[in-house]
């Protein structure tokens, strides 16, 4: 996937103290309809070992996951839809591997 000036793709990593670790990223998309293409990509090692493009690609994975066409998914998450006062789109992807 290319990224264009049209989008800003920002993420973060919060840590907590539990065993499972949840990983948040928050992704901020100019163009986010643009995301309705693209190939499964899985992964078998730890998120936080992720490149920035893989966790794209992951993100892009669990928006399919959501559409109800992948009946097996391998990671428990959940997406918060958020706009920011400066009009740019905003999702929250938190995995738990």
């Amino acid at each position: 996937m290319i990224l264009t000036p049209n989008y800003k793709v920002n993420y973060m990593k919060t840590v907590l103290k539990n065993e499972l670790k949840p990983i948040y990223y928050d992704f901020k998309i100019k163009h986010p309809h643009e995301f309705s293409y693209y190939q499964i990509k899985w992964f078998d090692e730890r998120i936080d070992t992720l490149t920035k493009s893989e966790v794209i690609d992951l993100y892009k994975s669990f928006l399919m996951f959501k559409k109800g066409q992948i009946a097996d998914w391998h990671i428990i998450g959940k997406v918060e839809c958020l706009y920011d006062t400066d009009g740019w789109f905003r999702k929250r992807l938190i995995i738990t591997k």
